[in-house]
């Protein structure tokens, strides 16, 4: 598989593995950046997820969402990769809200244990606004 490819496209990036089921956007919402994640995220572009992630968490200022509410399959490398960006997080001092909503992600995210360390909310509207009224439930 070729290496995750970097477009630029309107206000956000995207980074598309080279079977094109995965992207990655970054915009802002209400003065809160978010990143958002569509497709399956497995081992092959899992580490371009972390790398956006990661960068996010650098440039954020005080909270950063990481929308999954269109991931349609979430392997442990995606797992993995979000504890990674949390323990960043905390390290930066920002708050890390995650978006997501379908059983694909849910299930993993609960049967592993990782939902007890991250912010979860159904939407990603939830989830900027959580972070910018300061909620951390």
């Amino acid at each position: 598989m070729e290496a995750p490819a970097r477009v630029a496209v309107g206000t956000g990036d995207v980074v598309a593995s080279g079977d094109g089921v995965f992207s990655v956007a970054t915009a802002t919402m209400d003065g809160v950046p978010v990143i958002r994640l569509v497709g399956e995220i497995d081992m092959s572009n899992a580490e371009a997820m972390r790398a956006e992630v990661m960068r996010g968490v650098a440039s954020a200022q005080a909270g950063l969402v990481v929308d999954l509410t269109e991931v349609t399959f979430l392997a442990s490398s995606g797992l993995s990769a979000l504890v990674r960006a949390q323990t960043e997080a905390e390290r930066h001092g920002v708050v890390l809200a995650v978006a997501a909503h379908s059983r694909a992600v849910l299930r993993p995210l609960e049967a592993t244990g990782v939902d007890a360390l991250l912010l979860i909310h159904a939407t990603t509207a939830d989830a900027v606004a959580a972070l910018r009224t300061g909620s951390t439930t």
